[in-house]
Formats: C-alpha cells, structure tokens, sequence
C-alpha cells in the first residue's frame, strides 16, 4: 500500500470527527496569531526601555497588560486544541477497533489459518494505540507547525529581509536532512511492527499450548524460536528507533547554527543603524519560533512513521475480501430420509484440498434406516 493512500484514508477518518477538527483548526490559528503577536510587543517594550534614565514606564506597563491577555488567551486555546485532538485521535481508535472486530467475523478460516491470534491481538491493541499516539502529536503539532511558519515568516519579513533569508536557507537544510533519514528509516519501522506482531502471536501460541509442549518436551526448541523472534525484533526495533531519532538532533543543530547567525548579523544591523534592538530582541523571538514547528514534528516523527507502519497493517484486514455467504446457493430438496454426499470438499487453501468426496468413485448416498460410520 503506498505512503499516499495510507495518509489519505487516515484524513478520511479525522474528517468523519469534523466538529472536532474544525475547532481544533480554529483554535490553532488563535493559539499561533497570540504567539506571534507576543514578540512583536517584547520588541516595542525592549526599545521603551533603552538609555539610562529613559525609560518609558507608562509603555511598559501597557505592553506587559496586553501581553498578559495575550499569552491568557494563547493558553485557554492550546488548551482547546490539546482537547479536540484528544477526541479525534481517540474517537478514531475505538472506530478502527470496531471495524476490525467487525471485519474478522466476515473472513473466511483460512486468514486465521495464515495469522497467528497473538498477531491478530497485536494489531487490536499495539497498532491502533500506536496510530492513536501518532494522531494526538501529528495533528497539534501539523496544525500550529504550519500556521506558525507562515506567520513568523511575514513578521520577520517586516522587521528585516536580510535575516529572513538566513533562517529561511536553514529551513531548506532541515528539510532536505529530514527527508533523507525518512526515506532510510521508513523500512525499518516497516519490519519493526511485523516483528513485534510475530513475537506477541507466538508468544500467545506458546503460553495457551503449554501441555503440548510439555507432554512433547519442545520446550527448548520453543524458547529457541521465540529468542530468535524475540532478537529480531530487537534488531529491527533499534534499528528503527535511533535512526528514526537522528533527525530531530540534527534540526536542533542546524537551528542552533541558525540563531547563532541571525544573532551575529543582527547585531551588525544594530550598529550600522539599519534596525532597533528592540527589532532583534523580536527577530531572535520569531526565528526561534520559526524553527520550533521543525523540532516538533521531527521529535515526534519517530512515532508518526510507527503510525504509519501500523496503519498498513490495519487497513491490510479491512480490505481483505470477506467470505461469501453460500447459503442460499442449494436448493432444498426432499429425499424422503435418503442422504447424499454431492461436490462436498473441505480446504484451508484452495490449491491445496484436504478432503474432497467423489461421487463417481464411491458411494456416498445411504438409505433410511441404513447405519454406518
């Protein structure tokens, strides 16, 4: 299943919750316009207070009343979305479980002939707790991450250009080392969750089939198979877990280096005149906003390629063709207490017939009153 139809058919489910998602869209943009209008006023107050004996008192109070409502409505609407989020990504899970239990009383014996229980139980519980997780970090953090680009993008675009394209060239550089360690990792999540779907089958297996095993003594053999099981997932699930990491300390470099630089070029901007330090005070503010969007979502874009890694393998099941109800296609004849074994045959694979009864080479019809076994 391609990454774009896995990601389509998840915004399908967020937008079944639309209230939800339309307040939690509402209150990212409130919650984003107070965040970056708090600088802007940080910048004003700094510049009301330079030279000694010069401070404009009456300014600051001002400014300090308004940023005080500010950054109280900034947390009420965080808040808001914090909420919303929630209920999407919760709502959605008890969904997801719903169709899947409803889904696997409409397949036919030979899936869980293929699947072990303890991997059916697997993607019940681990996959959809995972997709869950994912939704309530993706969702906040996609929403402000966006919003706030723009916005500090604009205000740091008024208070000085030459600024604003240094941050926004470091942009292009996390973006870029993003994508590289996504395109290596997403594999790994990919057998991550397949390896831990197997060890929690095999373990449901062995602990219900403890007298088998006993009464055949395949104890070590069955400790052999789970440790190998057992290391492979450990092997795939590092594996995933520290490359999938790299990315958000590698942002936060490239960020640090970032404000670094504006710091630097700012100041020479101050000294020639050109901007206020009120004006860099607001443009650190903006910058470092600029890039938190960056180091939240690849903080949490480990657990967003997990999601994804799940979501496939949930959606596998809901798209599996359910069996056919055959019921209807005999036809009810009386045959006055005579029996007759016509095209019966069972399978677990349909290349592959355990029993089939042939009319033609032995008599399968029996009389009334006849016995046999």
């Amino acid at each position: 299943m391609k990454e774009t139809s896995v990601l389509n058919r998840c915004i399908k489910y967020l937008t079944i919750h639309y209230k939800y998602l339309v307040i939690s869209i509402i209150s990212a943009v409130i919650s984003v316009i107070t965040s970056l209008l708090g600088p802007l006023y940080i910048g004003h107050s700094v510049n009301a207070m330079i030279g000694i004996n010069h401070v404009d008192f009456y300014t600051v109070f001002n400014i300090l009343k308004l940023l005080s409502i500010i950054y109280i409505l900034n947390s009420f609407f965080n808040w808001t979305l914090t909420y919303c989020t929630n209920e999407i990504s919760y709502r959605t899970a008890n969904m997801l479980r719903h169709q899947l239990f409803s889904k696997i009383h409409k397949l036919a014996i030979k899936f869980y002939d293929h699947n072990s229980h303890g991997d059916i139980v697997s993607r019940f519980v681990n996959d959809v707790d995972t997709i869950s997780d994912g939704m309530v970090q993706g969702i906040a953090n996609l929403l402000t991450g966006i919003i706030t680009i723009i916005g500090a993008i604009a205000f740091m675009l008024y208070i000085n250009k030459i600024m604003t394209v240094i941050v926004i060239a470091s942009a292009i550089c996390t973006y870029f080392m993003a994508r590289f360690i996504t395109r290596k990792t997403q594999n790994l999540f990919k057998a991550q969750a397949t390896y831990l779907g197997l060890v929690n089958g095999y373990a449901e297996e062995a602990i219900a089939g403890q007298n088998i095993i006993k009464a055949f003594t395949y104890e070590d053999k069955s400790f052999d198979k789970f440790n190998d099981l057992n290391q492979k997932l450990y092997q795939k699930g590092f594996r995933a877990q520290f490359f999938g990491s790299l990315t958000n300390p590698s942002t936060r470099l490239v960020n640090n280096i970032t404000y670094t630089l504006v710091g630097i070029s700012g100041s020479v901007l101050v000294i020639t005149g050109q901007i206020t330090v009120g004006d860099i005070a607001s443009f650190l503010i903006y910058s470092s906003l600029f890039g938190k969007p960056f180091n939240d979502i690849t903080s949490v874009f480990t657990q967003l390629q997990s999601a994804a890694a799940s979501a496939k393998r949930i959606f596998y099941i809901l798209d599996l063709v359910e069996e056919e109800d055959n019921t209807a296609i005999g036809q009810k004849q009386h045959y006055n207490g005579q029996i007759k074994f016509e095209n019966v045959y069972f399978s677990y694979d349909k290349e592959k017939p355990l029993i089939k009864w042939e009319p033609h080479t032995r008599d399968f019809s029996r009389e009334l009153g006849d016995q046999t076994s």
